[in-house]
């Protein structure tokens, strides 16, 4: 990732708040600051996260924001403090609404009324919270969520207990408590009814053959929160937007691939990792296909290049074996 795409994308994650001026509490912090990468990024944040709470934009809410949150069930009027960012990209804005001891009370993703995404992820979260829970991995609980001609908004929160600091160091443990999240999730998505998760990427003729199963579909490490709970170290898991149908082993391997284009996995480790996660270079390769296709600009030719060196350096050690 070049200096300008990181610039790009810490412009993009400026926050903006609103009420009572607060200190973040830890846990906060630990939130904001889960996918930084380095522990000079992981302070950065935490400055930039404190310095928008000890200086609000303003005391009221703007009318817009106010209206949404507030008819968006009762749990809005809870907060002392809402710390607000938008995404040029999705054209959302993210809502932190935080309580009067700096922590963390929900989430609320705003999008426009034809923000199926949203509803989608509505959708498979209360299918979710209907069915049996896992041990091994934690998922969003859904509060609130409405639609109407002018707007959708999604109000969740999340157990996150046990919170690691950031930034997480993605050895064999971390990446074996992944994998057991990625199994235990894809448990609990197989008792989803089918029609929730139909993809339709998986229709297009390059990837009509690959045989596919239930999977999260942006299993990465900006959706992971590394929770140390006793002894035993597992995952939650945020944003289940693309949950569906996917190519099997999806999850291990869009994992794999983001921590390996974030350097979060170093060149040595990859087929390491690969092993630990139980991703083949075929799986790999599979996942240029199918993302060109899911993504909504093509992959360009020097990540295409440094994905397939990824395959063949887990081939070049699982095929020694």
């Amino acid at each position: 990732m070049n200096l300008t795409t990181r610039l790009r994308r810490r412009s993009a994650q400026a926050w903006t708040a609103y009420g009572r001026a607060a200190s973040p509490s830890r846990e906060l912090r630990r939130v904001l600051g889960h996918a930084t990468r380095t522990p000079l990024s992981a302070r950065v944040a935490s400055t930039q996260l404190a310095f928008a709470l000890q200086r609000p934009r303003a005391e009221a809410l703007p009318a817009p924001l106010r209206d949404v949150l507030f008819t968006l069930g009762s749990d809005g009027r809870a907060a002392a403090t809402w710390l607000v960012h938008s995404r040029p990209n999705s054209g959302r804005t993210i809502v932190h609404e935080i309580d009067g001891a700096g922590r963390l009370l929900a989430v609320v993703k705003i999008g426009d009324a034809a923000d199926d995404a949203l509803a989608h992820e509505a959708a498979v979260l209360s299918a979710l919270a209907a069915g049996p829970a896992r041990n091994g991995v934690g998922v969003l609980e859904i509060i609130d969520f409405e639609r109407d001609s002018g707007r959708s908004a999604l109000r969740t929160r999340l157990d996150v207990t046990g919170l690691v600091d950031p930034p997480y160091r993605w050895d064999r443990r971390t990446l074996l408590s992944a994998a057991h999240a990625i199994r235990s999730l894809q448990e609990r998505l197989l008792q989803l009814p089918g029609t929730l998760l139909t993809n339709p990427v998986l229709s297009e003729p390059a990837v009509a053959a690959v045989g596919a199963a239930p999977a999260h579909g942006d299993f990465a490490p900006w959706n992971l929160f590394l929770l140390k709970r006793g002894d035993r170290a597992t995952f939650a898991v945020v944003d289940f937007e693309l949950a569906a149908q996917w190519p099997a082993n999806w999850d291990a391997t869009r994992l794999l691939v983001t921590a390996c284009e974030e350097h979060r996995i170093r060149r040595r480790d990859i087929a390491r990792a690969a092993t630990v996660l139980g991703v083949r270079a075929d799986d790999v390769v599979e996942y240029l296909d199918v993302q060109g296709q899911a993504q909504a600009t093509p992959i360009d030719a020097p990540a295409r290049r440094r994905i397939l060196n990824y395959a063949n350096l887990i081939f070049g050690a699982q095929g020694s074996h």
